[in-house]
């Protein structure tokens, strides 16, 4: 996702994320991994408005024509920041 690359994910703890706006670099957004049964929450409005309520309906990732509308351009900056730890600590 385009929108990813220009975003900053700063590791806040387990898996708490601090996720910078793309619009606004001062500004940021807090997104926590371990909510929503591990689909993740985030403060921005687009999770709020668009996300939230996909999750609070029951929908899972693969239900839906369009996966990342459950979780926002944060959410998926933090999981690709995750993998990207992943794969650097598995190969030392």
């Amino acid at each position: 996702m385009k929108a990813e690359a220009n975003v900053r994910v700063e590791h806040r703890g387990q898996l708490l994320f601090h996720v910078t706006s793309q619009s606004k670099e001062e500004e940021f957004y807090v997104c926590d991994l371990s909510l929503n049964r591990g689909l993740g929450e985030c403060s921005c409005r687009d999770w709020a408005t668009r996300c939230q309520p996909r999750i609070r309906a029951g929908y899972a990732p693969n239900d839906d024509p369009h996966a990342e509308r459950i979780n926002c351009k944060h959410i998926h900056a933090c999981l690709l920041w995750l993998g990207k730890e992943v794969v650097r600590r598995t190969n030392g």
